[in-house]
């Protein structure tokens, strides 16, 4: 546009020197420029300020439940069939070892426990109070604590013992108990105390070698999976989708019938 400008005013010019005309003062032509494209700022990158109401929990609240989803709390009737169905199962093993005890050897100290492993204790808290945990699944309770049991029993005898200690066998048979479970599919937390029990026992334990794996831990097992149906959270934890359905339309037929002789009820009373 600029120079088209330009030729238009010189031709003007010419044709005015042409004819005879005089020509506008210098100051009188009008200039055009081009003004430079303005550049603009370069944006700057917002500055975030901190909302006190949104800002993240800190470590020791974190420890108290803030910024996390908590579990939903447990209806009455699942907190008294947990604790019902624990009594039995715990209290199934306590009369095995009292049979045992009073059956079979008399002379043995209370203290010396064999028949009673402590890591079944765990166990009953993941099968009657989380039943529908992965890791309280029947193949996780039964082979969890048997792998744990050979395995700990295997390290006893090929570490512990000719060491005659136990400070190395302790991590080696958690460890390997807990790498074992993870490669078939068994893995049951409680099982590694299992591990730590074959190895630090006493030598009561240690006498019974590959029979402690029978009996306390597979008869254990076994005691707890006989108990677990008694639990109303077991039951529902693996009801199947087709049992549930049935469930949901027997309970809507009861109600609905439970409406109709209700309503029969009330007719029968306006007609008398």
């Amino acid at each position: 546009e600029y120079g088209g400008l330009n030729t238009r005013h010189s031709d003007e010019s010419t044709q005015a020197i042409a004819q005879g005309m005089d020509l506008p003062p210098p100051h009188a032509i009008i200039q055009f420029e081009v003004a430079p494209p303005e550049q603009s700022a370069p944006e700057q990158p917002a500055v975030a300020h901190p909302d006190p109401e949104h800002e993240p929990p800190s470590f020791l609240n974190r420890w108290g439940g803030d910024g996390g989803k908590r579990p939903p709390r447990a209806t009455c009737v699942e907190i008294v069939s947990s604790g019902v169905g624990s009594f039995i199962g715990i209290g199934l093993l306590s009369l095995v070892y009292w049979l045992v005890k009073e059956c079979t050897c008399t002379e043995c100290t209370k203290l010396d426990v064999v028949q009673v492993v402590g890591s079944f204790g765990a166990s009953a808290v993941l099968l009657f109070g989380a039943p529908a945990a992965p890791f309280s699944q029947p193949r996780n309770l039964i082979g969890g604590h048997v792998i744990a049991a050979i395995i700990g029993m295997a390290v006893h005898f090929g570490i512990a013992k000719p060491m005659d200690d136990w400070v190395l066998a302790a991590p080696v048979a958690v460890s390997t108990s807990i790498m074992v479970m993870h490669l078939t599919g068994t893995l049951h937390p409680p099982a590694g105390g299992t591990a730590l029990i074959a190895i630090i026992g006493s030598d009561r334990v240690h006498d019974l070698g590959i029979l402690w794996v029978v009996s306390p831990v597979l008869t254990s097992a076994l005691l707890l999976l006989v108990a677990a149906p008694v639990s109303y959270t077991h039951l529902r934890a693996h009801e199947t989708p087709e049992h549930l359905v049935c469930r949901l339309l027997l309970e809507k037929k009861k109600k609905k019938k439970k409406n109709l002789d209700f309503i029969k009820l009330i007719n029968l009373k306006h007609t008398l």
